[in-house]
């Protein structure tokens, strides 16, 4: 199965939950904390959730259709209750936990140990950075006012070691990143236009820009090294009510007049983006070959995506309380809950 990219978005989130008092656990239950489950069989995805008003880490088996509590992520006394946690799923296939700290110390890291079914404490990364998987490196994000050295860079880690053997500069504050096979993908938005700019995370080549007008950029893959970006329209024509796809110096650009895209994922022949409006969520299959719609499936009761991950049958899309499992070449949903409220989604 073609695993698409994901999408980070740099910025402040809602509070980071806490979470039971120990420094590795593989979770806490009973009365002091959620009742996990001892059944990780079936789940494809993991996500973050706080779940009775702990950070836990909740499996998803798109095939049952269902989210299952599986490990309660340990808390010390310096964790940043103000920035969120993060879940990533690095290009080896393991899961990783981003806690952030107070006063810029190193976040704290956990691998999901899907064997042992527990979480392991494995390492740390430089304060208030996003995790972006680039091939067998990890990108940590930063913004210039964030960053220790002034400036909008990223450090790459080593996933063995959790160890930082360089720092790649970034021409700008990252508004969005996705990581690609060997290059960093980056985008920023602004009144006229986007930048999308393409970081080689290797020596040898130089960054590349291109710039693509009227696009307010919303979401970004970068699978297989090709650009893929959506949004909207700075006028708000040109789109109807569906999306449109076209083609900028080698960058797919997907747009829509109405609504917001929250998501877009890429396999090597289509793109599947999430529209987001009043009326509800609309998932859209792009063929990137000609550009024409595959197919569609509307949603409602559904407040936006927060996560899209390729499954064995489709897409799953997370949101809040919800997922949902999708496929729009069928035009089938099928909506289910998942415990607690999500605080990241891969």
């Amino acid at each position: 199965m073609t695993k698409s990219r994901r999408t980070f978005v740099l910025r402040r989130g809602t509070a980071a939950a806490v979470a039971c008092a120990a420094l590795l656990l593989a979770g806490c239950d009973g009365a002091a904390g959620v009742e996990l489950s001892k059944d990780w069989s079936g789940v494809e995805v993991f996500v973050l959730s706080r779940v009775d008003d702990l950070t836990t880490v909740v499996g998803v088996d798109p095939v049952a259709r269902v989210g299952k509590p599986l490990a309660v992520v340990p808390t010390q006394s310096d964790d940043d209750e103000v920035r969120s946690p993060q879940i990533v799923r690095l290009t080896t296939g393991e899961w990783i936990i981003n806690i952030p700290k107070k006063d810029g110390r190193p976040s704290a890291l956990y691998r999901i140990d899907t064997g042992g079914h527990s979480l392991e404490r494995v390492g740390t990364v430089e304060a208030e950075r996003a995790l972006v998987p680039v091939g067998a490196v990890v990108a940590a994000l930063s913004t210039a006012a964030a960053s220790t050295a002034g400036k909008a860079e990223a450090l790459m880690y080593d996933p063995a070691t959790w160890k930082s053997d360089r720092a790649v500069a970034l021409p700008t504050d990252p508004g969005l990143a996705a990581g690609g096979t060997d290059d960093l993908c980056t985008a920023t938005a602004d009144g006229a236009g986007s930048k999308v700019t393409v970081v080689p995370v290797g020596a040898g080549r130089a960054p590349t820009t291109t710039t693509i007008a009227q696009l307010q950029v919303q979401a970004l893959t970068c699978d297989g090294d090709r650009v893929a970006v959506a949004g909207g329209t700075a006028t708000g024509e040109g789109a109807g009510e569906g999306v449109r796809l076209t083609t900028v110096d080698g960058a797919d650009v997907v747009t829509t007049a109405a609504g917001r895209v929250d998501r877009i994922a890429a396999t090597k022949d289509a793109l599947t983006v999430v529209v987001s409006s009043p009326a509800g969520v609309r998932v859209s299959t792009l063929r990137r070959s000609d550009g024409k719609v595959a197919g569609t499936v509307d949603l409602t009761g559904i407040d936006g995506a927060t996560g899209l991950h390729q499954v064995t049958k489709g897409w799953l899309l997370t949101s809040g309380g919800t997922a949902a499992v999708v496929s729009p070449e069928t035009g089938k949903a099928e909506t289910f809950t998942l415990p607690g409220q999500l605080l990241s989604a891969d």
